[in-house]
């Protein structure tokens, strides 16, 4: 159990960024079109999608698909959000704005950068430009919002401590709450009524 307790302590303290290549290596579309996580920085985190044959959208122009591109930016942008928050959270594109500004080079592997640029309890804010070289010439530039989920289930409230009125849910509620079984103290530590 120690040694267990070792490596459950090493899992836990592991960066959540540092398991971004596992995630993109392991999420099935991406694994599909052969993208791969390069990095996080200052200007964000960082995608790259080598040039395939296969993602060609027009044949007579051997350039990348838009809906490649469009896949490629929505995953680098939930990164984003995810590299700012700092941990795992379910987090799905709320909206999701893409404008093309020209064609992929053929023959070259094409690098996404995108930033969480604002971040409020359920929604982060994302920008993100899809590029060759350099991201001041690119192919295309998002900008998405993306909705973040707690990962436990809200419960209703269950009871309510009468003297405090402090509410329990089944969430944070002791298994004998509202009052305990010897019926002398609500969960809470106040009195039940009727007894001293």
């Amino acid at each position: 159990r120690r040694n267990g307790g070792r490596q459950e302590a090493r899992v836990k303290s592991t960066p959540f960024h540092d398991m971004f290549a596992g995630i993109i290596a392991n999420t099935p579309y991406m694994k599909a079109i052969g993208a791969e996580y390069v990095g996080r920085g200052a200007d964000g985190v960082t995608m790259r999608l080598p040039y395939r044959p296969d993602l060609i959208g027009d044949p007579e122009t051997r350039v990348i698909a838009s809906g490649v591109v469009t896949a490629l930016l929505d995953n680098t942008c939930g990164m984003a959000v995810w590299d700012r928050i700092g941990e795992f959270k379910p987090v799905a594109t709320l909206d999701l704005r893409i404008d093309y500004m020209r064609p992929a080079l053929p023959d070259n592997a094409l690098l996404a950068t995108a930033s969480c640029y604002k971040l409020t309890r359920s929604v982060g804010f994302v920008r993100a430009f899809a590029y060759e070289v350099s991201p001041d010439d690119p192919v295309a530039a998002a900008q998405a919002a993306f909705v973040i989920s707690s990962p436990t289930l809200r419960t209703k409230v269950s009871s309510s401590c009468r003297p405090c009125r402090r509410s329990y849910t089944t969430s944070n509620r002791k298994p004998s709450c509202a009052p305990c079984r010897s019926r002398r103290f609500w969960a809470c530590g106040c009195p039940w009524p009727g007894t001293s």
